[in-house]
């Protein structure tokens, strides 16, 4: 029985800017490839470590080159990994609005009071000006 394919056909050694392009990655996920790989880039840990440190799509590149059934096993082994990192990022989002919560109240009351006060003083001008011209 043959084995089914890991990667879609068409994978190259070497993943370019044009290979990219011609996959229909966005623009600028193509330009930082390839200012960071000019030459392109081999499929590597270390390199799709690096690409996540440049907040290229990992998960398109993974939904391009995949065949449906190594994609599921993808997600599958994923899943413990995304669910623990969701949990945490939502814990740090949670301490971060609590963090800012008086300083945006107080940013907020600020601005407030400001634009009451350029207005009043703007509306005083107009009828000091108002005055003055009669």
């Amino acid at each position: 029985m043959k084995q089914p394919m890991n990667f879609k056909q068409g994978i190259p050694d070497i993943i370019t800017a044009k290979w990219l392009q011609k996959h229909k990655a966005c623009e600028d996920q193509v330009l930082i490839f390839s200012k960071e790989w000019p030459d392109g880039a081999v499929i590597t840990r270390e390199n799709i470590l690096r690409a996540c440190e440049l907040s290229i799509d990992i998960y398109w590149f993974a939904v391009v080159v995949l065949t449906a059934v190594s994609f599921f096993e993808y997600e599958k082994v994923m899943a413990p990994a995304r669910f623990e990192y969701e949990k945490a990022v939502a814990s740090a989002r949670a301490e971060y609005e609590k963090a800012v919560a008086s300083a945006r109240a107080e940013y907020e009351e600020a601005v407030a009071s400001a634009l009451v006060d350029a207005i009043r003083r703007s509306k005083r001008k107009e009828v000091d000006d108002a005055e003055r011209n009669n």
